[in-house]
């Protein structure tokens, strides 16, 4: 054929001398030129993280877990022993006041204290230094005239501190109609004090606590 451009006579898709396309051939598809500016026309490269990265990746969740798992009981029993210490400080403000010769009523179930000593020993124990060992002797009537259960919770403030108690003879049981059931109630207390205060609340009978004030005669 001869080249519409320049007239040479060829036999291939473009002129071999002015490089004219023959229409006879189909076009071959252009390309669309690459935009260097477009971030979507750009080649993604993977990145691979490295082992010592992912170790520590690792060994942080791990760490991260463990504490979350230590921690979490803590906060419980820190969070418990702050709401029953809250909660006994209330009460003993709130308490029914009574003197360590009066009895006290909460529901059927009658308290009264039949003595309290101090000594430097008990059961072999010695006291710290400073201080002594105090014994309630608590008494509880049933005055219903049906079995009643008697639990009762007990706490100590010697100068408006709260004691935890050093022994329990006062154990819960159920009473019959009109009997009586007798406990002791041990504490270490400090020689130098100028406030007992005794408190007694029946986990039976919700909101009703009563305090006993100890005068001792020293």
């Amino acid at each position: 054929m001869i080249c519409s451009n320049c007239g040479y006579e060829y036999n291939e898709q473009r002129c071999p001398r002015c490089g004219a396309f023959n229409g006879n051939f189909s076009q071959p598809p252009v390309a669309p030129a690459l935009n260097n500016n477009n971030p979507y026309n750009q080649p993604y490269t993977y990145k691979r993280t490295s082992k010592g990265v992912a170790a520590a990746i690792i060994i942080g969740a791990a760490v991260l877990f463990a504490g979350i798992v230590v921690a979490a009981p803590i906060g419980l029993f820190a969070l418990f022993d702050f709401t029953e210490n809250t909660t006994q400080s209330v009460v003993s403000k709130n308490a029914e006041v009574h003197s360590s010769s009066e009895s006290a009523l909460i529901g059927d179930i009658e308290y009264s204290i039949d003595d309290v000593s101090f000594s430097d020993t008990f059961k072999g124990d010695k006291p710290s230094d400073g201080c002594e060992f105090m014994r309630i002797k608590l008494r509880a009537k049933n005055t219903a005239s049906f079995t009643r259960g008697v639990y009762p919770d007990f706490s100590l403030y010697v100068n408006d501190v709260l004691y935890d108690e050093y022994d329990d003879g006062f154990y819960g049981d159920d009473i019959l109609g009109g009997k009586t059931m007798i406990g002791d109630c041990v504490y270490e207390v400090p020689k130098l004090r100028n406030k007992l205060e005794f408190c007694v609340s029946d986990s039976n009978i919700f909101g009703k606590t009563v305090k006993f004030d100890i005068n001792e005669k020293r």
